[in-house]
């Protein structure tokens, strides 16, 4: 008889548990530092250190800093080493920075963040540190900084007497910059307050924005010009004649003297589409259980005149938040899952539609309906259940050995059923009814008189586990068992 051995760790439910927000284990910060000393040049590495009672809980960690202008930067690990390394840019601005705040998340979605005045939040509760942030500040030294917004010198257009859907407008500037220009766009808003932009992405001096074939018919006014550079710096033009400036402390000026009404035009649009798209159904395709290698997918109707742009579904689990998307256009929205995505629960936050005309519509978990513009068809309020696309991630990994050397298992939990691959053959169990139970201990796979042990550790209150079906023409059972 030949006996193969399992062993696969399963971490499963048949119904999503409640889990409050903010949930822990959340990891406590002892001390933060630098992995060496400045000051920096630009190309150095610079690396915090900080040290946590139990990184086994730790998913992801954060500092933010500012440097002597005020830009705020945020760098990131989601890996946690006790390191988190970045390095420093071309143009960062000379002088100290300071870090101001460390957050973390914690591997079930908990959050925690210190700041530097001392004040704490850990697990949803607001309290006090005594980590010294001011062990991990640094300084930088750079010739060729660049603390000075990009200028602009010349701002014009074309006449706009005789503007219509499908004309192009022209905008032609000429700006000033140091570290070189990296964007610039223009905003337009109508009488419902739509915000139409362009932008130049060759910045050869011109942008060109074409008038959609929905916009809406009516007054359209030119309300800002916003433009940054290569060291992100950005000032941002405004119709009354102000420019904010970010960093506040950059270089640059606070006026400007461009004449912003002589750029607005009147529409006159029939075919103009001025409601908001409305969502009708939406459900999960597949059973609300996945693993990462796979896709989750959304099918969804929805009503609009003149046709959906693009629509999201929006998740919030362990490790952050994450968009479902329809590329396609064909009713079903995909979220594909890859190693970032941790074990654990994935609550639907949000479903955000917007038509080709940009009207949109977002429909909120709390039951909350925001439609733009807010003259559009709709109310303040939905009644779609939210949680009815909540879904679990689940990873299962492990190995069997046999006669013919080591292969791997998967084992995949569904709605109603379950199923192991072992070498591509898959398993699936037609027959009979799977129940999970709060017991850890051992399982058996039994086919005719081979059995293969396994661990497993499930949630429900009667502690049973049973399945009977059929593979290759031989029963099988799957049941709990010493």
């Amino acid at each position: 008889m030949l006996r193969r051995s399992v062993v696969v760790l399963i971490i499963a439910a048949l119904s999503l548990p409640t889990i409050a927000s903010g949930a822990g284990p959340d990891p406590i910060l002892i001390s933060v530092g630098l992995e060496r000393s400045g000051p920096f040049q630009p190309g150095d590495g610079v690396g915090f250190t900080y040290e946590v009672d139990d990184v086994s809980v730790l998913s992801e960690i954060a500092f933010r800093f500012t440097d002597r202008v005020g830009r705020s930067r945020t760098e990131w690990e989601n890996d946690p080493d006790g390191v988190v390394s970045f390095p420093v840019g071309d143009h960062w601005a000379g002088g100290a920075y300071v870090l101001e705040e460390v957050f973390m998340y914690s591997s079930e979605g908990g959050f925690s963040s210190y700041d530097r005045d001392g004040s704490s939040t850990n697990g949803g509760v607001s309290g006090t540190h005594d980590v010294d942030l001011s062990a991990a500040d640094f300084s930088v030294v750079n010739p060729a900084e660049d603390i000075s917004v990009p200028v602009v010198h010349s701002f014009t257009a074309q006449p706009m007497d005789n503007v219509t859907p499908g004309s192009v407008i022209r905008f032609e500037y000429d700006v000033e910059e140091q570290s070189g220009l990296e964007g610039i766009q223009v905003y337009l808003t109508d009488e419902d307050g739509r915000q139409r932009s362009a932008h130049d992405p060759d910045l050869d001096g011109v942008i060109k924005m074409e008038v959609g074939r929905y916009w809406a018919a009516g007054n359209y006014k030119l309300v800002g010009l916003f433009a940054w550079d290569a060291a992100e710096n950005y000032a941002d033009y405004y119709r009354d004649g102000s420019v904010e400036k970010w960093p506040q402390g950059a270089n640059g000026p606070n006026e400007h003297s461009f004449d912003f009404s002589a750029f607005d035009f009147s529409l006159d649009n029939p075919d103009a589409d001025e409601v908001p798209p409305v969502l009708t159904s939406f459900s999960l395709v597949d059973p609300p259980f996945a693993a990462p290698g796979e896709q989750v997918e959304i099918a969804y109707e929805a009503e609009e005149q003149s046709g959906i742009d693009r629509i999201a579904f929006g998740f919030y689990g362990p490790g952050g938040f994450f968009n479902a998307w329809d590329p396609e256009g064909d009713g079903v929205a995909v979220l594909s899952l890859d190693d970032s995505f941790d074990e654990g629960i994935y609550r639907l936050y949000s479903v955000s539609l917007t038509d080709l005309a940009d009207n949109s519509a977002s429909y909120y978990r709390d039951g909350y309906l925001y439609n733009y513009p807010s003259t559009g068809n709709g109310s303040d309020s939905h009644t779609f259940d939210l949680s009815s696309a909540d879904f679990r991630v689940l990873e299962f990994e492990g190995f069997y050995e046999d006669a013919l050397g080591r292969g791997s298992i998967k084992v995949d939990f569904g709605l109603g059923f379950f199923q192991m691959t072992l070498d591509g053959q898959t398993l699936p169990i037609s027959q009979g009814t799977i129940q999970a139970g709060g017991s850890q201990g051992p399982l058996v796979l039994a086919r005719d008189d081979e059995s293969f042990p396994m661990a497993g550790i499930f949630s429900r209150d009667d502690g049973s586990f049973s399945a009977d079906g059929v593979w290759e023409g031989s029963p099988f059972s799957l049941l709990n068992g010493p």
